[in-house]
């Protein structure tokens, strides 16, 4: 890990991120359904959040840069590519919910635009940044320190998704904690692999922009969901076994 992870604890990181989260939902529920506070509401919470996770963090860097090798930015960079063309653009229909978020009206755009943008920005800065680096130091002394915390904080990110049942059925959001689970392996890995948080940042905006962001999910066929989202887990947790095989 690179030395400014270091100057907090490991115990410290993870117990703010709990913190912020709480924090982030409580603020969410004292500004919805105020109009344009609402927007307003949710831009200062994601920033000042952020902000508060830069501080402690004072880097998005994980690792030193001389610690990856060839082969490992290749990978990288082939997971990235095949992710983005299959499951976002292909599979999460970035094209056509582009669509509708353009040609839809002025509040339900910025209100879409919002949400989306703020959940990359909150959602890989908490989980992917805080959360990840809190568990990678836990276990930096061991030699699956790093594919643990990827997977440790896929756990968390998918588990955190269990605030919505304030608004969806039990069943659609139980398939939403166990694929949000895959996605924040597929994340994670994709996070340690570039050694920043930009791409993730990047990629979840694009995933969560559609005009239905606001409203709750519907519980999907199982078998669908199991076809998508364990190849997707198979993939990742191979190739994050293999990234980890050729560190420097």
């Amino acid at each position: 890990m690179v030395n400014q992870l270091q100057t907090t604890s490991a115990l410290r990181k993870l117990l703010l991120g709990i913190s912020l989260y709480f924090t982030y939902l409580l603020g969410t529920w004292l500004v919805n359904d105020h109009g344009w506070w609402t927007l307003i509401g949710r831009v200062v919470l994601v920033v000042g959040i952020v902000g508060i996770i830069s501080l402690e963090l004072q880097t998005t860097r994980l690792l030193s840069p001389k610690a990856f090798t060839a082969p490992q930015r290749r990978l990288t960079w082939w997971y990235t590519g095949c992710f983005f063309l299959v499951y976002v653009v292909g599979i999460f229909g970035l094209p056509y919910n582009l669509w509708e978020v353009v040609h839809a009206p002025f509040k339900e755009l910025m209100m879409t635009m919002v949400v989306a943008i703020g959940a990359g920005f909150l959602e890989e800065f908490l989980v992917r940044g805080l959360f990840l680096a809190g568990f990678a130091q836990l276990w930096q002394q061991h030699t699956w320190g790093v594919p643990g915390a990827v997977i440790a904080s896929a756990v968390v990110f998918g588990l955190l998704h269990l605030s919505n049942l304030t608004y969806q059925s039990p069943l659609a959001t139980g398939q939403q904690v166990l694929y949000a689970m895959v996605m924040g392996l597929a994340l994670g890995l994709i996070r340690v692999g570039t050694n920043g948080l930009t791409i993730p940042i990047i990629l979840h905006s694009l995933m969560d922009c559609h005009v239905s962001v606001n409203s709750g999910n519907q519980a999907a066929a199982w078998g669908m969901l199991l076809a998508i989202f364990g190849s997707l887990m198979v993939i990742s947790l191979v190739g994050l076994w293999q990234w980890h095989r050729w560190r420097a």
